[in-house]
């Protein structure tokens, strides 16, 4: 399936730039302090939302960071997530009941 022609009418630098946007994180260990994370993209930032409980439905706390890499770097920090334990995936996932 060929990409939209939005897209393909954009320079490879632009093009990576935008698909970067459109991509949601989560860690590939579990976190301490939390029972789950996940860094996704906004308009305003990135959102690195935080679950605390297993049984948790939807996140307790969010967090709005104004890059990919300052989120990854308050993971890092506050639930000792290493900046390079993250993976990426193209379809967001819905919060309510979203499991790892």
């Amino acid at each position: 399936m060929d990409a939209p022609l939005w897209l393909r009418a954009m320079d490879d630098a632009e093009r990576e730039r935008r698909l970067e946007l459109m991509l949601c994180y989560k860690p590939d260990i579990k976190p301490e302090g939390a029972s789950r994370l996940r860094i996704e993209p906004s308009t305003v930032g990135y959102y690195v939302f935080v679950w605390l409980d297993d049984d948790s439905v939807a996140p307790e706390r969010d967090h709005l960071q104004d890059t990919l890499e300052m989120a990854k770097e308050q993971c890092a920090e506050n639930f000792a997530v290493p900046e390079t334990s993250w993976t990426a995936y193209e379809e967001a996932q819905p919060l309510n009941g979203w499991t790892d």
